[in-house]
């Protein structure tokens, strides 16, 4: 392997706004190299979460077939509403399996890039049966990790609930007796969008510490604290571009705005479905690729 096939290491320490290896196309190219060769061990979670919001989508797309019907038969409804919640309960806990699968290879991906200027597919095996190893490590350190995201995510979830009330769009819409003014609708949306930034920032300097940190649970989800902290300014431009590739490539129908429940009725399902199985496609490359630059970033930084 060349000089040039290897991520530069020394354009990770920096203190500049734009981290410098964002503007090499040989970083770049190989960071994408490295996405494709960890995929393989993507593949099943990313089936997994994809096949969860398909199952989850049929069952809310019945519900809503039942209760729109011109003439509601009260049998029909309480079949689809059986079949429904039945159908989000099974999606919901395929969700929980494949969200833990995803955050153990993500946790072994990055071991890999941390501890390996060139890793390759036998390097990742390694990762993958180092990572298992410390299994009872990353509960503790993601438990004290999701207590710091409390922070941020209790008003993110008051933003969007005022979002979903506020809007005409949405299946709370006449819920509050006046209208808001238009102005409090991109508040609301520009609160929702930094929150999102921050929390996505966070968990994954955090999933980067947790793969190599040699501190205890609750000390090593506070230095990813402090390393998100101390690196705001790149971390944000990071977290900006991933999230950018992320909804461009998996799912460009997010940059419209945000889908409501009511939008589900007026999509055709198949339509709903090619979504989710191209989100499922494209994660398993997608996902991993997002990683490397906060790998890059936080190289040779955490403890």
């Amino acid at each position: 392997m060349t000089h040039e096939d290897k991520l530069p290491l020394d354009t990770a320490s920096s203190t500049h706004y734009f981290p410098p290896f964002l503007s090499s196309l040989k970083w770049w190219e190989r960071a994408v190299r490295l996405a494709l060769a960890y995929a393989p061990n993507c593949i099943l979670p990313a089936l997994a979460l994809s096949g969860a919001n398909i199952v989850m989508l049929l069952g809310m797309h019945l519900i809503l077939t039942a209760v729109n019907q011109s003439q509601v038969n009260l049998d029909d409804v309480i079949r689809a509403g059986c079949i429904g919640i039945g159908s989000l309960l099974v999606g919901l806990l395929l969700t929980c399996w494949s969200v833990g699968v995803w955050l153990f290879r993500f946790t072994a991906f990055a071991e890999a890039l941390l501890t390996s200027a060139a890793p390759d597919r036998m390097l990742f095996a390694q990762s993958i049966a180092k990572t298992r190893k410390r299994a009872k490590y990353l509960a503790g350190f993601w438990f004290f990790v999701s207590l710091i995201l409390l922070v941020p995510f209790a008003p993110l979830c008051a933003f969007v609930a005022l979002k979903i009330i506020a809007s005409p769009d949405y299946i709370g819409a006449g819920l509050l007796p006046v209208s808001l003014p238009e102005w409090v609708t991109y508040v609301t949306t520009a609160a929702i969008v930094v929150l999102t930034a921050v929390i996505t920032a966070y968990s994954l300097v955090a999933l980067v510490v947790s793969s190599v940190s040699a501190l205890p649970p609750r000390d090593a989800a506070v230095e990813a604290l402090r390393l998100s902290a101390r690196f705001w300014v790149p971390l944000s431009v990071i977290t900006a571009i991933v999230l950018l590739v992320n909804f461009l490539i998996s799912s460009p129908q997010a940059l419209f705005g945000f889908a409501s429940v009511a939008q589900i009725n007026r999509t055709q399902l198949i339509v709903d479905i090619g979504l989710q199985v191209w989100l499922g496609l494209t994660s398993a490359v997608i996902w991993p690729f997002s990683i490397v630059p906060f790998c890059e970033l936080l190289r040779d930084k955490v403890k």
